[in-house]
């Protein structure tokens, strides 16, 4: 079924069929029916579809973003301020259930890895970042890269290029 996709991912406009996608996540079905071309007009979040025509059967969002650095607290103390790595987020990835189990949610994914090295380059970005709040999610995130934060089994990141 992936070959039905005549290109991919594209941002999300007016003319995307956003209301008949249907996910395991009510949130995740939710922001892309309510908000997402909100925040796409208000450059709140980038949101990018896969869609058959016209309709939406997956989208990724990204955002640029920030983690605090881990310094020692000598480091800390010696700069007086708390220390910031630049990064893209991956503030959300969905497929539809009629489209699940068809590498949908790799190429997804790949796509968005990608895209976020290419931001790297521009913005200096050290890493993509993202979060898995369910068991299946993580492990989807980790076969494609990812890995947890140190003490955060929930946050996950990938470098880019450079070490996080």
């Amino acid at each position: 079924m992936v070959r039905d996709l005549a290109v991919g991912p594209v941002p999300l406009d007016v003319g995307h069929d956003v209301e008949a996608f249907e996910c395991s996540s009510k949130a995740l079905q939710q922001y892309l029916v309510r908000r997402a071309l909100a925040d796409q007009h208000s450059r709140g979040s980038l949101t990018y579809v896969l869609a058959v025509t016209g309709r939406v059967i997956a989208y990724a969002s990204l955002v640029p973003g920030v983690v605090e650095a881990a310094l020692s607290r000598d480091r800390v103390v010696e700069r007086g301020r708390r220390q910031v790595v630049p990064v893209v987020v991956l503030s959300r990835i969905a497929v539809d259930r009629r489209w699940q189990r068809e590498g949908i949610g790799r190429l997804l994914l790949a796509w968005a890895v990608n895209q976020a090295a290419g931001a790297a380059q521009v913005i200096g970005a050290r890493a993509l970042v993202t979060t898995g709040l369910s068991r299946e999610t993580r492990s989807f995130l980790e076969k494609g890269g990812f890995v947890p934060f140190p003490g955060d089994v929930h946050r996950l990141y990938m470098p880019l290029g450079v070490g996080v």
